[in-house]
């Protein structure tokens, strides 16, 4: 009686395997669901973030507008980068505004502490306060006179990547990614976040 009910306790060999087998078909199937998922919404919040710095970009520009302090510049790309809360901006000169004041920025560098008396006045100050919290990150704004014609935005990079979307790529809202198989990924697994949404050609 004892050995009868310890056999039917346990779990035959036969039963073992075919859980395992069961648990393998089942994690094949998930496991590359569950990584799409992931790279989906690493690209979203990217391209969610580069439509902040789009946004608020245009915002800046339009109030300069209404004080006339117009950006004139034409067609031109400025990169800002973002280290641990430290922003800096490379490209632009006071020549790009009719006032002939440079509204980019004047600091070297700026953090969200000390951007607060020139945020109605510089670009880079103005984003360091309203987009506060946004870590590291690389990115290219394209501008043409008072427009903002995109933003590339790389979370987590302090360099571009090897293939980066061109002011031309902004205005066709296209791009190839370098042939990756994915808007917003290029081939080796960088994320591109893009306002516009850039797709295939």
């Amino acid at each position: 009686m004892i050995g009868r009910l310890r056999r039917k306790n346990g779990f035959t060999l036969v039963e073992l395997v075919a859980v395992v087998a069961i648990i393998g078909v089942l994690a094949g199937l998930l496991i590359p669901t569950m990584y799409n998922v992931v790279i989906n919404s690493q690209i979203a919040s990217a391209n969610h973030l580069a439509k902040t710095i789009r946004d608020r970009t245009a915002e800046f520009l339009t109030k300069l507008d209404t004080q006339m302090d117009t950006h004139v510049g034409g067609a031109e790309t400025v990169v800002i980068k973002v280290d641990n809360g430290v922003w800096t901006l490379t490209g632009g000169s006071s020549d790009d505004w009719i006032d002939k004041v440079n509204h980019w920025n004047t600091l070297p560098q700026v953090t969200t502490s000390d951007a607060g008396s020139k945020r109605d006045t510089e670009l880079l100050s103005y984003l360091a306060v309203v987009t506060q919290g946004m870590g590291t990150a690389y990115i290219e704004l394209h501008v043409e006179y008072s427009h903002v014609i995109g933003v590339v935005l790389i979370q987590g990079a302090s360099q571009p990547a090897y293939v980066m979307p061109s002011l031309q790529d902004m205005r066709d809202g296209v791009f190839d990614f370098d042939g990756s198989d994915k808007a917003g990924r290029l081939g080796d697994g960088t994320v591109l976040g893009t306002s516009p949404i850039l797709s295939f050609p």
